[in-house]
């Protein structure tokens, strides 16, 4: 089917098979409009949730909570408390804000009206071949959640990126330092799990507090990768 390279339907980002229209989305803009993957893939998710947000869409599992959570994020009351922790000026696409109840096991849900137990959160994607799990980190606690319990990685197209362009990879403590950086580097989620996510990375610069952990979990890594943790003035957005 022929689509114009500029253009998204609604009822494509609908269908319950939006994750092959989003394939499909990427392939129009590698080969129609020249794009690279990486660049594709970047402008179709940012493509989805515009449209999404603009049609106010809320019944798309995931992707409606992050639609949701993305509207939010421009309320008045909402743009203050941004500014206040250093996101009023973040330029990633798709993310949020919302409140979160702690399901315990690390997962999450979002909290019906009322319910005071919950927490204000940043909400952020999690992508792996398509929107895989949302994540939540408290603004008060500064504790992060998944939404599914899929998540090992926040930003894992960085870690292509960095393995195809043999440059090293940013590596944030939390979503909020990560959205504080312009999203230009990952979030480990999952500890156990990132080491092989990592393979081929030949250099992972982050702050001191978590070098420790990545040493961990890359020592099956071949070659293991540098783990660089350079002067705090050069990471001044990934406190």
């Amino acid at each position: 089917m022929n689509r114009d390279a500029d253009t998204f339907d609604l009822d494509m980002v609908a269908a319950a098979d939006w994750r092959a229209h989003f394939e499909e989305r990427v392939g129009i803009l590698q080969y129609e409009a020249g794009m690279t993957r990486a660049n594709a893939e970047t402008r179709a998710r940012a493509e989805i949730y515009d449209t999404v947000v603009a049609n106010g869409v809320a019944d798309l599992g995931i992707v409606g909570e992050l639609a949701a959570a993305n509207r939010r994020r421009h309320l008045p009351e909402v743009e203050v408390i941004l500014h206040q922790v250093g996101l009023a000026s973040c330029a990633a696409p798709a993310w949020g804000v919302g409140h979160v109840i702690d399901e315990d096991g690390g997962i999450y849900r979002p909290a019906e009206p009322g319910e005071t137990e919950s927490e204000a959160a940043a909400i952020v994607p999690s992508f792996v071949d398509g929107l895989e799990d949302l994540v939540a980190h408290g603004l008060r606690s500064r504790r992060t959640l998944t939404r599914l319990g899929l998540a090992a990685v926040v930003g894992a197209i960085e870690i292509d990126n960095a393995r195809e362009q043999d440059q090293p990879l940013l590596v944030f403590s939390d979503p909020l330092a990560w959205l504080r950086g312009d999203t230009h580097g990952i979030v480990v989620i999952d500890w156990k799990h990132i080491g092989a996510e990592l393979e081929g990375v030949r250099a992972l610069i982050c702050l001191p507090t978590i070098a420790p952990q990545l040493h961990q979990a890359t020592r099956c890594c071949w070659p293991r990768p540098v783990v660089a943790t350079p002067p705090r003035k050069d990471l001044q957005h990934a406190a």
